[in-house]
């Protein structure tokens, strides 16, 4: 017999980011000695182009050699010249921002020596969607790759599937995919398969023929089995290549009477365990010992069995069991580490449980130890929950919160949290102070009162980790809860140090207290302080790499550049922002945040396609984690971007359905705003006193100084003045703007001041004081120059449009270089979107003139355009521009709509006669 070579011992790894995959789920798997060469089926995976298949499905339940032929299929493409990618999948992979993660990893292996810039969009106004990023990760690959996950039946989130299902929609240039799944699985398999671009090889096919069921036992066992013995074990397993696999340990133990199994079993799933008895009677005890004492693990390495066994031999153990072909599985060449296959870790777990409970609660507890001990926190809380030790897993728990919740893995914490009852929580008050931050952000209102109540009435003599400050969450709840006052009074006295070097978590929690004042001072007006202190927060959450709490920060600094009517800057902030942490923030509660940010700062600069398009893919995303504010950005900016469309029923459905988030979060705030928004489409619709009764009459509150980002273009105020406007009274429409333009102006609000100066010209042009509606207009105009702010103007209608028109030929000769002529170039960049369908109907009067040739096309469709005049199809256009077909269907619609064509055809002729191809 060969010299049984031991793996190699594995030295405790690193604990893996918790953001980043573990490493071993991205090493290649190394293939049985003994497995099988599935020539038929690997011959109809690699058939001749164009037969090949793009996408391939391997469907099966646990014990038919998927991941076995996933090899064969990785080695085929290896020797083809192919770089390869492999991911293995587990139940922690539920999740989307994980198998984003993922996903960027695997096309790095792809192209290993490629470096991808964090900010490749930068400048840009926005970022693609989440699947065309990594799309555009994948197509950066120079040469031909293949892609192989395994295991994809663990992922169960709806957000995970849909990225997975986009993806592989996508046809990529020399990019395969090959996946193993148990069950089927939503991802779009089967329309793949009826184009022709996927294969699903299923158990069916799967199942060893009677030819490798020879050449299975004529290779493992050294000798030529009867062919009548052969025939019958082959008909009982129906060629199940696990059930043929038991038998062939069974039979090479010399104690197995070939035949003798016939009468004692029906059915192969009877004849599996039949089988695996035998294979584990007729081990020697100290490898029978071994399997039952390891099965507990979902992987293992030598030092581990060592520490939980008491033996020092586990190395040379794991040797053997691969050699002999037990169902043992090396997950990598380099690092030592192994699991079972499912269908022997499953009997052998069955057989162990039918011994001593106390064993196996032994074996769980000694396992968390060693995982524990080597930073593995997720292993150790996973095996002492098993073992049923739930105050050590309350501990590990407690510790592993302070990379969680900077992470941003609220999902990840309420799930664990569902494991410890309250007899437990109560032992560790800091655990249950980091469990509300994910609880308030998810909003989980009663969950969180009740761990709020629970923590109050706990000792504070109760064991724990960390200084865990109870007066930061509560702080953060009540700004959650959009009460800025109180959350003041819960962050009173504490003044975050720069220079400080508080652990982790501390260091978080004084970075969302800059994050907290930063936005209250940007409500009470002070926006030099707010940049300051939310630029401090920034400086904190960039030192610990919480990019959760970073996107906050900096999301609310954009917020800032916006009120100061710095559009320009906002934007390129939020782009450089998302570029360079959507890898971290994929589908997290910041995310949310930003992209609701991001939508409204589109719709200030006019880019409405692109709004509605962020809004589509990321509706789910913002529903769920955007709070008050940043919830009525999104949806009011959408819903005046549908209004703009003349689609007035999706701008009120929009409305409605935001309204109805908001109470349900309780936030009368912000459903109070969105009822101003619904009452604004009334009066463009022209029924002002529907309007005004929607709202419960004109607001008679003053002016405050304290004004929400939310509330900046539109507020009580705002709609009282457009109000009296609608019903001729400019008088009073003046009344109400005079002191909350004087409080705006003091405190620097540009861009509100841009509103109501826009409304004072309105008011004062109705009065027939044209002079004073001029310098009203060029007092708006010299505020939004500089930062391109032209939706204000768009969204008052007729009368300032006409306003723009008149002021541009009074400043048709101005010098260059003169505030006169600076606003006569932002006019004339201007006024042509303030015609035909881009206006919309005009919020101070009847409609606008329409005039489809004046409409200018985004960059995006003149691109789209282009390739139709250069005759491409669809198909074509989606994949030069990494969409989907029905993206570029959408982009067609909207340059039929917008150059007036009647077909694709005409949109030909059109594309001609205007230069563009």
């Amino acid at each position: 017999m060969a010299t049984e070579l031991p793996p190699e011992r594995c030295p405790p790894e690193a604990p893996p980011s918790s953001r980043r995959p573990a490493d071993h789920k991205l090493v290649v798997p190394q293939g049985h000695w003994n497995a099988i060469a599935r020539r038929d089926l690997l011959g109809r995976m690699f058939a001749p182009p164009p037969h090949e298949p793009r996408v391939v499905v391997l469907q099966a339940p646990a014990g038919h050699g998927k991941t076995s032929l996933l090899l064969q299929a990785e080695a085929t493409c290896r020797a083809r010249g192919c770089s390869t990618g492999w991911l293995t999948l587990d139940d922690t992979d539920d999740d989307a921002s994980r198998l984003f993660d993922h996903l960027l990893d695997l096309a790095d292996r792809l192209t290993p020596d490629s470096r991808h810039e964090a900010s490749s969009h930068r400048g840009q106004l926005g970022r693609p969607p989440r699947e065309s990023r990594v799309v555009e990760r994948f197509a950066s690959v120079s040469a031909a790759g293949a892609v192989f996950i395994d295991d994809v039946h663990f992922v169960r989130n709806r957000a995970a599937l849909g990225l997975l299902a986009d993806l592989l929609a996508r046809p990529l240039p020399g990019i395969r995919w090959f996946i193993g799944t148990r069950t089927h699985l939503p991802i779009g398999s089967t329309r793949l398969v009826v184009t022709g671009h996927a294969m699903v090889i299923d158990a069916e096919a799967l199942r060893f023929s009677p030819s490798e069921a020879r050449e299975f036992f004529d290779q493992s066992l050294g000798a030529r089995i009867p062919e009548s013995e052969l025939r019958a074990i082959t008909e009982a397993t129906e060629g199940w290549p696990a059930a043929l696999q038991l038998y062939r340990l069974a039979r090479a133990s010399g104690d197995l009477v070939p035949g003798a199994w016939q009468g004692e079993v029906r059915g192969s799933g009877h004849l599996t365990e039949y089988l695996s008895e035998n294979v584990l009677q007729f081990q020697e005890p100290r490898v029978r010992d071994f399997l039952l004492a390891t099965c507990v693990l979902e992987r293992m390495c030598a030092d581990l069995c060592d520490e939980m066994l008491d033996r020092s031999d586990s190395a040379e153990m794991l040797g053997v069991l691969e050699q002999r072909g037990l169902f043992v599985r090396r997950l990598s060449t380099a690092d030592g580490w192994f699991t079972y296959h499912m269908v022997f870790a499953t009997f052998l777990r069955d057989q162990l449980r039918r011994g001593s409970t106390e064993l196996v609660t032994q074996l769980h507890l000694r396992a968390a130890s060693w995982f524990d001990t080597n930073g593995h926190l997720e292993e150790a809380l996973r095996h002492y929950a098993a073992a049923g030790d739930l105050a050590l897993a309350a501990d590990v728990f407690d510790r592993w919160l302070d990379n969680l919740i900077p992470d941003g893995h609220m999902v990840t914490v309420e799930r664990w949290l569902g494991i410890f009852p309250t007899e437990v929580l109560v032992r560790f008050p800091t655990l249950m102070v980091k469990v509300l931050w994910a609880l308030a952000f998810l909003s989980r209102h009663q969950k969180r009162d009740e761990i709020l109540h629970l923590w109050t009435a706990t000792p504070r003599s109760s064991v724990g980790h960390g200084s865990a400050d109870p007066a930061v969450v509560r702080g953060v709840i009540d700004v959650l809860a959009d009460d800025l006052v109180e959350s003041e009074r819960f962050f009173d006295g504490i003044e975050p140090d720069p220079d400080g070097r508080a652990n982790r978590f501390r260091t978080f929690e004084l970075g969302v207290v800059c994050n907290a004042r930063g936005y209250r001072h940007l409500a009470e007006g002070d926006l030099s302080r707010a940049i300051d202190v939310l630029s401090l927060g920034r400086r904190l959450n960039h030192r610990i790499g919480s990019m959760f709490a970073l996107a906050y920060s900096t999301g609310k600094t954009a917020l800032v550049l916006m009120s100061q009517a710095r559009l320009v800057d906002a934007l390129e902030l939020w782009a450089t922002t998302r570029s360079e942490t959507m890898q971290h923030l994929e589908g997290s509660l910041a995310e949310a945040s930003l992209v609701s940010g991001h939508i409204s700062g589109l719709y200030e600069s006019g880019e409405h396609d692109r709004l509605l398009a962020e809004f589509d893919e990321f509706r789910e995303l913002i529903e769920v984690g955007a709070i008050h504010d940043y919830l009525v950005l999104a949806h009011r900016s959408v819903a005046r971007a549908h209004a703009l469309r003349g689609e007035t029923a999706a701008a009120v459905s929009v409305l409605e359905r935001g309204q109805g988030l908001a109470h349900a979060h309780q936030w009368p705030r912000a459903a109070r705003l969105l009822v101003l928004e619904r009452a604004r489409l009334e009066l463009l619709a022209g029924r002002s006193e529907q309007a005004r009764v929607m709202v419960g009459g004109v607001a008679r509150s003053t002016a405050g100084t304290v004004v929400r980002c939310s509330e900046e273009i539109e507020d009580e105020h705002i709609f009282a003045a457009r109000l009296h406007l609608h019903r001729g009274s400019a008088e009073r429409a003046l009344e109400v703007i005079a002191p909350v333009l004087q409080i705006a102006a003091r405190q620097g609000r540009a861009l509100r001041q841009i509103k109501l100066q826009l409304l004072a010209a309105a008011a004062h042009k109705r009065l027939g004081d044209r002079l004073v509606a001029h310098r009203r207009l060029a007092a708006a105009l010299d505020l939004a120059a500089p930062g391109n702010c032209r939706q204000s103007f768009l969204d008052e209608g007729d009368e300032i449009l006409e306003l723009l028109d008149a002021h541009r030929e009074s400043v048709r000769s101005a010098p260059e270089g003169s505030a006169a002529a600076a606003r006569r170039r932002f006019i004339e960049a201007l006024r042509p979107d303030a015609v035909g369908r881009e206006a919309g109907r005009g919020a101070l009067g009847g409609p606008p003139e329409r005039s489809a040739a004046r409409i200018e096309l985004t960059d995006r469709e003149k691109e789209v355009l282009i390739m139709v005049g250069n005759s491409m199809t669809n198909v074509e256009i989606a994949r030069a521009t990494f969409v989907t077909q029905d993206t570029v269907k959408y982009h067609l619609k909207n340059i039929y709509a917008k150059v007036g064509a009647r077909n694709r055809i005409h949109a030909v002729r059109i594309a001609q006669d205007r230069g563009y191809c």
